[in-house]
């Protein structure tokens, strides 16, 4: 269990800095941790100031089935990355309005996500973000369940052409956890419970994150980082 994020943050931060120590490839110079708001960010936020490194931001939402808002089908990121479940193929096809809603929906989520992106970044006054090219990305969340939003994630990084990207979170079911272990470098969680029902359960705080915690949170490590 962790009391919450930032010090689940500050656990997964001594754990990383102890990989670092071991891995001669990258030091903290080359590397960048990116979050995934919003829970993701004060993560982040916790492991950049520990390894005095930029951080940055991805944004990446679940997609839901047209015809059933309670199935997550797949997600997209502020990148235009759309990733489905291998198990949708049922589901699309049948009719064409099906298809058609799927493609409206992605469009949109993708303008979502772009913008809150960019929202978030302006109020945090970060005009130049840190380039990912030939760098070692750390791309972390508050929790990986699913991991719909975390390959999204990771796909945009591969786009972006770091030199390796490491998933670390403090908790992730140990089916997702093997399932994403080999679409990363490195996978680092703290927790792979193989009782798993909800993130949230594994913390004694789990707030929701506001836009405002978003915004400060990213303001004071790039503060605590420059």
């Amino acid at each position: 269990m962790f009391s919450d994020r930032l010090s689940a943050g500050r656990l997964l931060a001594a754990r990383l800095s102890e990989v670092l120590a071991d891995n001669s490839d990258f030091t903290e110079s080359q590397t960048v941790v990116v979050g995934l708001p919003r829970g993701g960010v004060p993560i982040a936020a916790e492991i950049a100031c520990h390894l005095k490194c930029p951080i940055d931001i991805l944004v990446s939402k679940k997609m839901r089935a047209p015809d059933n808002p309670e199935l997550a089908i797949g997600a997209v990121a502020s990148s235009g990355v759309v990733v489905l479940d291998e198990r949708v193929a049922r589901y699309r096809g049948l009719r064409a309005s099906y298809e058609e809603a799927q493609r409206t929906q992605e469009a949109q989520l993708i303008q979502e996500t772009k913008e809150q992106e960019r929202r978030w970044l302006e109020l945090a006054d970060i005009k130049v973000r840190p380039d990912w090219r030939g760098k070692l990305v750390i791309l972390t969340d508050d929790g990986i369940a699913t991991g719909m939003t975390t390959r999204a994630a990771l796909e945009t990084a591969k786009q972006r052409q770091p030199a390796a990207i490491w998933l670390a979170t403090p908790v992730s079911p140990y089916d997702t956890y093997l399932n994403l272990q080999s679409q990363c470098s490195l996978f680092v969680a703290l927790l792979t419970p193989r009782d798993f029902s909800a993130v949230g359960s594994f913390y004694d705080d789990f707030h929701q994150v506001e836009d405002s915690e978003v915004v400060n949170t990213l303001r004071n490590a790039l503060k605590a980082v420059s």
